[in-house]
């Protein structure tokens, strides 16, 4: 018999972590901030959510879904919170306490949500190479990301410097990863392709104008957002899953399997830096995010507990 419990763990720096006392029972799969209502918002199976000022007290929310969320992003524009997840499941907030379940006109598995507030538009991107846009994340389009292969898009970041999504996508039966970039969520081109390249995690520094992606075979990759994309090798022998940036100490966090955490804050476009080992217990941590307010990292994942 097996049950799955939450792992979840904070920071003030990226480098001294404490676990937190969640008491969830679900796997949690992503997270993100939102700056207006200074709240950390975590998604997981079983249409899990939680939200948090501070990283260490949870509040569980009634999301109206049975089904996993995978992916999460706040636009303060809009003051809107969309998630999304399996068989096509999407639902909004302006709170992150009341949830609506929108159509999005998909039953395939939704990985990925970013949002442009330049041309105000949601992206979210998943299984079968799913791609959807969307204005106010209530009605939502689908787009064409490739005309053949079955891609699995399974991250989406957004550079407000060069107004650009960039996502992420695999094929699994033939070990294939590709990076396409899109200035609307509709238009998509090709950056960059390569065997054994999952990317699961990317985030954006605006302040290095540098776009840095995690990837199953524990591989990093960097751009500004160009066709050129510089790979370091060996920064993990565990798959490399979350991923994100903090401006105030100009810090990437990068969580993975096996309680894998690992920080940087030299990398740049044109030098990989240093990635520091730091403790995180065991294991798969999946997702990451940052409080600018707060000055706080967040990780989120899962622990396996079997009993017989």
């Amino acid at each position: 018999v097996g049950s799955n419990t939450g792992t979840l763990q904070t920071s003030a720096n990226g480098t001294a972590w404490t676990m937190a006392t969640s008491g969830f029972v679900e796997n949690m799969r992503g997270i993100c901030y939102g700056s207006t209502d200074n709240l950390f918002v975590m998604v997981g199976d079983r249409g899990f959510v939680a939200t948090s000022q501070t990283g260490t007290t949870w509040t569980t929310r009634v999301s109206g879904t049975d089904n996993a969320l995978r992916g999460i992003c706040f636009d303060s524009g809009l003051d809107l919170y969309v998630a999304v997840g399996d068989t096509g499941t999407i639902i909004t907030s302006p709170d992150a306490a009341t949830w609506t379940t929108r159509t999005s006109g998909t039953s395939e598995n939704l990985y990925a949500v970013a949002f442009s507030p330049n041309d105000t538009i949601f992206a979210a991107g998943g299984t079968n190479k799913t791609m959807l846009t969307s204005p106010d994340g209530t009605t939502w389009t689908s787009r064409t990301f490739a005309s053949s292969g079955s891609y699995q898009i399974r991250s989406i970041v957004y550079s407000s410097s060069d107004d650009l999504f960039i996502a992420s996508a695999y094929t699994s039966g033939a070990g294939q990863g590709e990076l396409k970039s899109s200035p609307d969520g509709v238009t998509w081109t090709s950056l960059f392709s390569g065997a054994n390249s999952e990317f699961l995690g990317f985030a954006y520094s605006s302040d290095k104008d540098l776009f840095v992606g995690s990837s199953t075979n524990g591989a990093v990759r960097r751009s500004d957002g160009s066709a050129t994309w510089s790979v370091t090798t060996g920064i993990s022998s565990n798959a490399l899953r979350g991923l994100c940036y903090g401006a105030t100490p100009d810090l990437f966090v990068m969580c993975g399997d096996s309680g894998t955490i690992k920080t940087n804050s030299t990398i740049t476009v044109g030098s990989a830096g240093s990635w520091t080992n730091n403790t995180g217990g065991s294991g798969s941590l999946l997702c990451v995010a940052y409080n600018s307010t707060n000055d706080v990292f967040v990780i989120g994942g899962y622990n396996a507990v079997y009993t017989n």
